[in-house]
């Protein structure tokens, strides 16, 4: 899937796009070249909230229970981090 002409914020000095490939990992190509970065869970633009906060619940629990808890949210300005983590 293409998601961005400039998912880097490279402002016009280049193209780049990137694909979700696995459930883990996300594809970034830059003219020639491709690298893939892999973390415990990726999440496309099409998963829903309640799916994300479906995997991330017993997250939530543990940092309830008063553990540390680190939930790592990345995107471009505006694409719906805060929207997706705290809901309406």
């Amino acid at each position: 899937k293409h998601i961005s002409s400039d998912p880097l914020g490279l402002g016009g000095q280049g193209s780049a796009s990137c694909s979700f490939p696995m459930d883990d990992a996300v594809s970034v190509r830059d003219g020639d070249s491709r690298r893939t970065f892999h973390f415990d869970r990726v999440y496309d633009p099409t998963v829903s909230q309640s799916q994300v906060y479906h995997d991330v619940r017993p997250l939530v629990a543990s940092a309830m229970e008063g553990f540390n808890v680190c939930m790592f949210a990345y995107g471009q300005t505006g694409s719906g981090k805060t929207y997706t983590m705290e809901g309406p």
